[in-house]
């Protein structure tokens, strides 16, 4: 698995390039998270409607789109992007923020996923 930070090795020198290797791939993961579930979100939002004529279910809801306007399935794709690629931004910056804080290196997190793996393997046994 390629990491954004063994793309960019440079980056990973100061704490300042590393913050802005933070909000970048938070970005980044935000945008795509918005694009993905914002089709999702149109169908669940028509279907939901109060309107006399709202389909009864999300197919009911996805036909009348298609049939109607296709590019709805999208509407209000920009300000999703904007408003969930700053919240996972931040949320990135936060995560590199505290785990340089309290002194947390990559080695520290993989011993703990490996306790946790172990302790799950224990348990596949008894049943």
């Amino acid at each position: 698995m390629m990491t954004v930070s063994s793309s960019f090795p440079s980056l990973q020198e100061s704490e300042f390039s590393s913050a802005l290797l933070s909000l970048l791939s938070g970005c980044v993961a935000g945008i795509a998270a918005a694009a993905v579930s914002n089709p999702a979100d149109a169908l669940l939002t028509q279907s939901q409607s109060t309107d006399k004529d709202s389909p009864a279910s999300p197919i009911d809801a996805l036909l009348q789109i298609l049939r109607e306007d296709p590019s709805a399935l999208f509407s209000g794709l920009i300000p999703r992007c904007v408003f969930f690629g700053a919240l996972i931004a931040g949320q990135f910056l936060l995560y590199d923020f505290f785990k340089q804080l309290f002194g947390v290196s990559t080695n520290d997190i993989t011993m703990v996923l490996d306790v946790f793996a172990d302790r799950l393997s224990f348990y596949e046994g008894e049943y």
